[in-house]
């Protein structure tokens, strides 16, 4: 039988099956007293032993949610136990529920569905229930059934989890631990809700989201730096050993570990002790992949396996054999839990997995006026030649402050040479104007690999994208946009990075509109920065939402609301 709160049974749209048809005799819609809501959340289930001799068995389900279309149907606590031939007086609260369910059916209900849930409410008081582990006693309280509901009383500690929490209850069960430690456990919307001075009475108070994540795949990359999550004690490994575990009916959640170089051979004195010992977290992490019933006795065998291939190697040639026994034992292994995904070297050209798309990059007719210009320079004050800074970046007389040519020419002033004067009078033709920066006039690239850069990033418009989203699409009609993708530039030369990042940059800036502003380009940094504020209600001050099926997304501005 399926006792459920009247009206609140939602169908599936489209064909039904027929096989639901037939749950329809089951289900049986109840209404609570006092227009209360009807919200147990119990399974009890009863099992009929194949001999005589057996007794009845029972086993108790109190879900933590309600059974929907989600796949989660998560166990807050399962319970198993026999008839037995004495009654419990703990029992009565559950004995009570089951024997009010027939009263407060909306609607008829034959006598043999009653009858049925009548049995069992007799055989429940007389359940023995085994002990969940770490607990000495049970007590169940049914609110709203011939009860005036639970009345906690004074505590040594309180533990407070519930998906529902209001001020009042929590300032009660607070008071009646006023020096004793307090835990609370709730979801993060309800916590919102709740004062902060209430909130402070509890010596800890954790967000129950875990359950929501409700994962297919957990990936850690780099994941030795979080063997505390592996294999701790602490909260924070509990709730991530609750991720670990997640599971349904229809899958478990499976775990990547990702990294290069996790560990080392050896582990030496001198190394850092926040490093951990290599070869034990080794142990343990293999342990983990195994998952938590055996991690501990496959960590032991591996450990042993080890020390034993360890003493084969120290004894060839003569224990050639017995050393190739034990390695292949040992891959056979770790192989269970642990691959190698580089393929590098299984193409004759050694670039398997790897895409290289070709960037043409034009030099023009000014990119070489500044090549000529600059190697006079050089030349001119004794320096090496440039012709590879040349390559790598524009503007090398503005940009290449701590190189030997910049500071031959700092030493210079004192002692000008006219040959020198000639070269730098000539280059500083096509050097950088401030004025027509300050402007925000066109600037010229100034260099064949900088002009198809800024090709690749403005003819893409990405210069007018707010973010380049990792893994969600743009919002609005770039959404349905070609994926847009980050560029990551590596340069030997010191001067590259500031050479792209200004001059990038300052297009950009033109681009938006900055020339109209009426600002000049060195007035930037006297500009109101983004101001991120709540306003009178703790909202964001500025904030725009989309509704679509993926999480909301937050656009922040400088504006007023």
């Amino acid at each position: 039988m399926s006792y459920v709160d009247a009206g609140q049974i939602n169908a599936d749209k489209g064909e039904g099956s027929r096989l639901a048809s037939l749950l329809e005799k089951m289900v049986v819609e109840v209404k609570s007293p006092g227009d209360g809501s009807f919200h147990p959340k119990l399974w009890l289930l009863r099992f009929k032993p194949l001999y005589a001799d057996d007794p009845i068995k029972m086993r108790l389900l109190i879900l933590s949610r309600n059974l929907t279309r989600d796949r989660s149907w998560d166990a807050a606590l399962s319970l198993d136990g026999k008839v037995v031939s004495r009654p419990s007086a703990g029992n009565r609260p559950l004995h009570d529920l089951l024997k009010e369910l027939p009263g407060m059916a909306v609607g008829s209900m034959d006598d043999a569905r009653q009858r049925v849930t009548l049995a069992m409410a007799d055989e429940l008081r007389y359940v023995e229930w085994d002990m969940p582990a770490g607990c000495d006693t049970l007590d169940f309280h049914v609110n709203g059934i011939k009860t005036g509901g639970w009345k906690p009383t004074r505590s040594r500690s309180i533990a407070v989890m519930s998906p529902f929490v209001d001020e009042e209850a929590l300032e009660h069960l607070a008071a009646l631990a006023p020096r004793a430690a307090k835990k609370l456990i709730s979801r993060p919307d309800q916590l919102a809700c709740v004062p902060a001075a209430t909130l402070s009475k509890f010596d800890q108070v954790l967000v129950l989201c875990v359950m929501a994540l409700q994962p297919d795949l957990i990936i850690l990359d780099e994941f030795q730096r979080f063997r505390e999550l592996l294999s701790g004690d602490d909260d924070a490994a509990d709730l991530a050993r609750a991720l670990f575990e997640y599971g349904d009916q229809e899958a478990s959640a499976r775990t990547l570990l990702l990294s290069a170089t996790p560990y080392k051979m050896l582990t030496l004195s001198e190394d850092s002790p926040d490093d951990g010992d290599h070869y034990k977290d080794f142990l343990k992490t293999i342990g983990f992949l195994h998952g938590r019933d055996r991690a501990s006795a496959v960590a032991d065998e591996l450990d042993l396996e080890m020390r034993q291939f360890r003493r084969f190697l120290q004894r060839l040639p003569a224990a050639t054999k017995q050393a190739k026994k034990a390695r292949k034992g040992i891959e056979a292994r770790l192989k269970k839990v642990m691959s190698r995904t580089e393929r590098i070297d299984s193409t004759i050209e050694r670039d398997s997995m790897l895409s290289e798309p070709s960037m043409e990059a034009k030099i023009a007719a000014d990119d070489l006026r500044q090549a000529i210009v600059a190697a006079q320079v050089a030349r001119s004050a004794g320096a090496p030649e440039i012709i590879e800074y040349w390559k790598s970046a524009p503007y090398l007389l503005n940009f290449m402050r701590e190189y030997k040519l910049k500071k031959l020419l700092k030493d210079a002033v004192a002692k000008p040479d006219p040959a020198l004067l000639a070269a730098v009078a000539e280059a500083e033709a096509l050097a950088l104007r401030m004025d027509d920066i300050e402007k925000y006039k066109p600037v010229e690239p100034g260099n064949a690999r900088l002009r198809a850069l800024m090709s690749d990033l403005f003819d893409a418009k990405l210069d007018q994208h707010l973010w380049i989203s990792p893994s969600l699409p743009y919002y609005g009609d770039e959404a349905k946009a070609p994926t847009l993708t980050k560029a990551l530039v590596f340069s030997a030369w010191q001067m590259v990075p500031d050479a792209l990042a200004a001059l990038i940059s300052y297009e950009a800036e033109r681009r938006m509109g900055a020339a109209e502003t009426k600002l000049a380009y060195s007035d930037a940094a006297k500009r109101r920065p983004l101001q991120f504020r709540l306003d009178a209600n703790n909202r964001p001050a500025a904030c725009a939402l989309s509704i679509s099926s993926t999480p909301p997304h937050c656009w922040p501005n400088s504006g007023t609301p």
